[in-house]
């Protein structure tokens, strides 16, 4: 891993002077290096890409627009339409598939203390 390379042609050199070593590529937004795509960082010899914390940033917007709908509303009912309800955050962890697994188990005997 070499940190923030700023161009294509400095993450080229990287390649280049590394030869054959497994080589990641870090994609942040707002970072130094360019954002390139999995497969143009693959034609330039980049084995494994990470984008830490790209998650958080592409919440981030969401979130507040939900807050400021909350305190100006008072409810969560406006942004309901962008949300998950109950039934739906259920089936995306897979409970039900969950509570059949664990139906499988049988409680083991307890074994007396002697």
């Amino acid at each position: 891993f070499v940190e923030a390379p700023r161009t294509i042609a400095e993450m080229e050199k990287v390649v280049a002077s590394l030869g054959t070593t497994p080589l990641i590529a870090n994609m942040v937004e707002g970072g130094h290096t360019p954002i390139l795509t999995l497969s143009q960082l693959s034609a330039l010899g980049f084995r494994l890409v990470i984008s830490p914390g790209a998650l958080v940033r592409a919440l981030t917007p969401t979130a507040e627009a939900f807050l400021a709908s909350l305190k100006q509303h008072g409810s969560t009912q406006p942004f309901t339409d962008r949300m998950l309800d109950l039934t739906g955050v259920n089936a995306r962890v897979g409970l039900d598939e969950m509570v059949q697994l664990g139906a499988t188990y049988e409680p083991q005997p307890k074994v007396a203390a002697e």
